[in-house]
């Protein structure tokens, strides 16, 4: 008959357990989730997780408002259902930007900068320059390992999203003032 209390019976219920259990060491590097709402992310993926998951959100809710149009199931305020749609359309970058945040050492309360920042450009702009230009950590910090380094294919998408944001940008800006110096468009009588 077997002991139970022996240390080297694998049936021992006081044994340690099997599996390994041991943190990464401070130099290595935490596997890229696309999906993960915690952990921490690079600038480089940051920049291209976020582009490209609130365009692909945004173009299908787009299609969903469109379907509700076109089969006249939309409220009656539909300005509402704009602002909530765009809103949900800017969630995978809040939640790049929370862990893009965690990169940084930084708590995800600091989010509500970006959310303020909808309201005045400037302070949006101010913080996704600090999330893009801000080096993370170099070592494992509080909130996960180091984000692991990105491939060479992630930076090829990442030079022309940037170059298309700074382009967008210069056009959003140079129709802003546009439209201040010519005032508020006229109303054509039909």
């Amino acid at each position: 008959m077997t002991d139970l209390n022996d240390p080297s019976n694998p049936y021992n219920p006081y044994s340690a357990p099997g599996a390994d259990v041991t943190p990464l060491a401070p130099h290595e590097a935490e596997p890229p989730r696309f999906f993960a709402v915690g952990g921490r992310i690079g600038r480089c993926r940051f920049l291209v997780y976020s582009t490209i998951g609130t365009a692909v959100l945004g173009v299908a809710l787009g299609m969903a408002v469109a379907l509700l149009e076109m089969f006249w199931l939309l409220p009656d305020n539909r300005e509402t259902l704009e602002y909530a749609v765009g809103f949900a359309a800017f969630m995978p970058m809040l939640i790049m930007a929370r862990r893009r945040l965690h990169d940084l050492n930084r708590k995800g309360w600091w989010l509500l900068l970006l959310l303020l920042g909808l309201f005045t450009t400037v302070a949006a702009v101010f913080m996704i320059l600090f999330l893009l230009l801000s080096p993370g950590s170099e070592n494992t910090n509080r909130y996960g390992p180091v984000p692991a380094h990105n491939p060479r294919w992630l930076s090829f998408i990442a030079v022309p999203l940037s170059l298309a944001a700074i382009g967008w940008g210069i056009v959003d800006v140079h129709d802003t003032l546009e439209a201040q110096r010519n005032g508020p468009p006229a109303a054509t009588a039909h």
